[in-house]
């Protein structure tokens, strides 16, 4: 009897715990399309989403000048997060402050 991938998958991700990571990997990437989207290119080029943890959005930001720009426009933000996503996980962003680092 064979079963095929596509079935067998979903209990296996479910099983190893994957599942709460791969969610949170959807989070952080739906969060920066939607910081993109709220401050642009350039000024979310000062941003990196770290990681989401407990309904947390942890972020660096390059500057106070910007976390406070994120601290002003957190509702805006966590509306934008939200609809991206379909999911109210998000309840707050966390920012720190330290170095973007930038492809160039």
């Amino acid at each position: 009897m064979f079963l095929s991938l596509k079935n067998l998958l979903p209990g296996a991700v479910a099983k190893s715990g994957m599942s709460k990571q791969l969610e949170a990997h959807e989070i952080v990437e739906g969060a920066a399309k939607a910081f993109v989207y709220c401050f642009g290119a350039a000024m979310a080029g000062h941003i990196k989403v770290d990681y989401f943890q407990r309904n947390v959005l942890f972020i660096t930001v390059s500057s106070a000048l910007v976390k406070q720009e994120v601290k002003m426009r957190q509702n805006d933000l966590l509306v934008k997060i939200q609809q991206n996503l379909g999911s109210t996980k998000v309840k707050e962003i966390r920012a720190t402050i330290g170095p973007i680092e930038t492809l160039n």
